[in-house]
């Protein structure tokens, strides 16, 4: 079956659409206390500095014109790919966007012969634990947060 979108890599020109895609979706302000909530949860000044400070690729999931998903891989000192702000417009929720884009940025990862992929989530999120434990992620470690706890989540890559 062919899916109705694409994913693509992200260029400088996409900032704005980064950024508004990421602030779409309000769940973690289900699980994040109030006092330490920041709205917007990603500004544009804030996602400029992570690309001139960070080993940072992002992907856009379009259909047409429309962005429906975002997502990144990190490049991380220890040679590990992290996944990073996967954001799905609400609208499009559990309609295979998320999937595809993780499924790109695996490839990629594996592509620059990183030999894992991690991420952190709340530990309150689980829609977002109970997604990646879907596409195989398992957890390896919680670290304490102000208002709970951040799970660790991996997944190890075959080699291309």
């Amino acid at each position: 079956m062919r899916l109705p979108f694409r994913v693509v890599q992200a260029t400088c020109h996409d900032t704005d659409t980064i950024v508004d895609v990421v602030n779409s979706d309000r769940l973690y302000k289900t699980v994040i206390p109030s006092k330490f909530y920041k709205d917007p949860f990603l500004t544009s000044e804030e996602l400029k500095n992570y690309f001139a400070t960070m080993d940072l690729t992002f992907f856009l999931c379009r259909e047409g014109a429309s962005v429906l998903g975002v997502g990144a891989l990190i490049g991380r000192k220890d040679g590990d790919g992290q996944l990073g702000w996967i954001f799905v417009v609400p609208e499009r929720q559990r309609e295979g966007v998320g999937s595809a884009l993780v499924a790109t940025i695996e490839r990629q990862a594996r592509a620059r012969g990183m030999p894992r992929i991690i991420l952190e989530t709340d530990g309150g999120a689980y829609w977002a634990i109970s997604f990646y434990q879907s596409l195989g992620y398992r957890e390896y470690k919680r670290t304490d947060h102000l208002w709970g706890y951040q799970i660790w989540i991996q997944k190890a890559l075959s080699p291309p």
